[in-house]
């Protein structure tokens, strides 16, 4: 019998859907990911493993902007930002920002 209920065998299935079960499985499983998580690192020495997940996402993104650029053609040099200087061209436009 279930301790908890009285009314039914206690079997696996019955542990999790028993309505006098304190605990249910989604909150269960939060604490269990967040005990984990916060556990020490293993390959960043000093850091929780929090900081292992936020890197793993980070250098996902990284690899999908590199995949990304090299499929448009784009290289380091493309992506740098340039700073303009004034040509001969650009005589009438330094006038008017001086004005």
């Amino acid at each position: 019998m279930c301790p908890r209920c009285n009314e039914d065998i206690e079997d696996w299935e019955h542990i999790w859907v028993c309505e006098a079960n304190e605990f249910e499985i989604d909150e269960l499983i939060r604490k269990s990911i967040y005990e984990v998580m916060d556990q020490q690192s293993q390959v960043l020495i000093g850091k929780k493993r929090f900081w292992e997940l936020l890197r793993g996402v980070y250098n996902e993104k990284c690899e999908v902007v590199a995949e990304l650029e090299k499929e448009r053609g784009l290289e380091k040099r493309d992506l740098r930002k340039r700073k303009e200087s004034p040509t001969k061209d650009d005589d009438d436009g330094i006038d008017e920002k001086e004005k």
